[in-house]
């Protein structure tokens, strides 16, 4: 063990002797619950006299601890509406809780060892410096994010290894990754195995990709073309390669099974790009445009679900917000929107945009601030040093050191700080521990699922239940 891992596990220990000791506080009001376990958990309050096994909705105290064991972790909500995911062998404690919606708003929670996930509580966004998360080496200071942090000793590197040897034995079949989740995606292989999907995962030919109800994804593909899957959407990737020097060894063909996608089509060959739908298809010309696809326009003998519903009339709609597209033998240029009731029925031109596509609340791919450099490169650094990783998703965390150094941090960015607590640098990218955490956010719908993943990027995850 190194010098610096000695001091931090010193650091650590010394905090647990302090808040153990005879005469410290006792556990205060409920402040939450933990509302998810998975394998051993277990909660220690201040006088260190009750050490019992956690249960699902079990309350949590201020003054109490959580400990989770190996391959364990847990959900915590507090009353402010905050999520936490506790990562497996993370020690973590609410140390005082004032809710920020009331005079003297203060959250501060402790990290004592392991890792944590966090939603917090969107209040924070107006509050600077009333919610904070302790940790031996830094303070975070907490504005409305959305954020991962984690105590790393060798674990880190360790999992950095493991999922470089996954990650470079899958690249050269990964097609294209999500690089933004809300909700719940999942992909199902041309050989019927499923597997949960998250910012980072790999995709392959032949998936078939479902979100769910109130979810939606954001995809980057090889020819840097992206495409927004929005809720209660089914899409298959039917062939995807592309040649920068051949054309003929290139080809783009996806198929919209049903529901709704946003699409920025890349370096493609546009002779090579076609998107079928169970009425039609579009091919197109240097293009971003929309489809919605309701009733006849389902492929349900596929999807096996009950169609989806349009009170303005279900079909296959198109709207084009830059070049053009094909819808059959109707060009639709930009600006404009079309509209198919069935096979058998020929394409319209609309007079005006229906409003259900003009005022699409899932953004635009081309409007998405992610990065996506690198995307398909393969790995080459595996180090993790000892010390502190931050990284943020959304909103603001300011990392201060114990010598008062600081570190802004916004969306996409993310933070070391040293095993002493004496230096804090921003990374020039997400540590590929916390890019491909295999423990769900704690606003996962289905945290159960994540969490028995047996690939980090996007390989088998054996049984996963969709609901339908």
């Amino acid at each position: 063990m190194t010098t610096g891992a000695i001091r931090l596990t010193l650091k650590i220990t010394g905090i647990l002797l302090c808040l153990f000791a005879p005469g410290a506080q006792a556990a205060g009001p409920a402040i939450g619950q933990i509302s998810y376990v998975h394998g051993t958990v277990t909660l220690q309050s201040l006088n260190a006299d009750d050490v019992h096994l956690v249960a699902t909705d079990e309350k949590l105290a201020t003054g109490e601890f959580i400990r989770t064991g190996p391959g364990s972790f847990a959900i915590v909500r507090l009353n402010d509406g905050s999520l936490i995911t506790l990562r497996p062998q993370t020690t973590f404690g609410v140390e005082q809780f004032v809710s920020l919606k009331k005079a003297g708003a203060r959250v501060v929670l402790r990290l004592f060892q392991g890792g944590l996930r966090v939603v917090a509580a969107s209040a924070s966004r107006d509050k600077p410096g009333s919610y904070r998360l302790l940790t031996p080496v830094s303070e975070l200071s907490i504005e409305g994010a959305v954020f991962d942090a984690r105590l790393c000793l060798d674990d880190c590197e360790e999992e950095n290894r493991k999922i470089k040897t996954i990650y470079d034995k899958q690249l050269d079949a990964t097609v294209a990754r999500p690089l933004y989740v809300y909700g719940s995606l999942v992909a199902r292989s041309a050989s019927g195995n499923s597997r949960v999907l998250a910012a980072g995962s790999a995709i392959f030919e032949g998936d078939t990709l479902q979100t769910r109800s109130g979810s939606y994804a954001v995809l980057v593909f090889r020819d840097e073309s992206r495409i927004s899957l929005q809720a209660n959407t089914v899409f298959r990737i039917d062939a995807m390669k592309y040649d920068s020097e051949s054309e003929d060894d290139s080809a783009s063909r996806f198929s919209l099974l049903r529901g709704g996608l946003r699409t920025l089509t890349g370096l493609q060959y546009p002779q090579k790009y076609i998107m079928h739908t169970a009425i039609n298809d579009i091919t197109i010309a240097g293009t971003g445009y929309d489809l919605i696809c309701t009733g006849p326009c389902e492929a349900r003998a596929e999807t096996g679900l009950k169609p989806l519903r349009l009170k303005q009339g279900d079909g296959l709609y198109a709207h084009v917000w830059q070049g053009a597209i094909s819808l059959g033998d109707l060009v639709l240029p930009a600006g404009k929107a079309g509209y198919q009731s069935g096979r058998e029925s020929p394409p319209l031109a609309l007079s005006t945009v229906p409003a259900f596509l003009r005022k699409n609340k899932v953004p635009r791919p081309d409007r998405v601030d992610i990065d996506d450099t690198g995307l398909f490169d393969r790995i080459e650094k595996t180090a993790a040093p000892h010390g502190l990783y931050v990284s943020v998703s959304s909103g603001q965390v300011r990392v201060k050191t114990k010598i008062d150094l600081v570190a802004e941090l916004h969306r996409g960015e993310a933070s070391y700080t040293d095993a002493l607590g004496r230096q804090v640098k921003k990374l020039y990218r997400t540590p590929l521990f916390q890019r491909f955490d295999r423990y769900p956010m704690p606003n996962s719908p289905d945290p159960g699922v994540s969490s028995l993943s047996s690939s980090i990027i996007g390989g088998s995850s054996g049984t996963v239940c969709i609901i339908r």
